[in-house]
């Protein structure tokens, strides 16, 4: 889980566990789902996410075998950014500006 910095700390993310894992942006104040984000079948789960300062973009780290990093931009969900993270496991991520 990751909270954006700016802006009222309004948008968190989250990231869940499985075959079909997605990762979710929710307002934090009203608890209600902003945006979803599915990653691929092989994925097995969201190992780590971000949200950038402003709400923008949100970064995602997978469990497959090769820890694929993506960026997505919130408001269409597309990705904009995805490449390998290479052999070892994604602990934690971060946006720097």
């Amino acid at each position: 889980m990751n909270v954006n910095t700016s802006g009222g700390r309004q948008w968190a993310v989250t990231g869940q566990v499985g075959k079909y894992a997605s990762c979710f942006v929710w307002n934090t104040q009203t608890g209600e789902k902003h945006a979803r984000f599915k990653l691929p079948k092989n994925s097995r789960a969201v190992a780590a996410c971000a949200i950038s300062a402003d709400g923008e973009y949100v970064a995602t780290a997978d469990k497959s075998n090769d820890h694929m990093v993506t960026v997505w931009k919130v408001s269409d969900g597309s990705q904009c950014f995805t490449d390998k993270g290479g052999p070892d496991p994604i602990c934690d991520l971060a946006f720097t500006k």
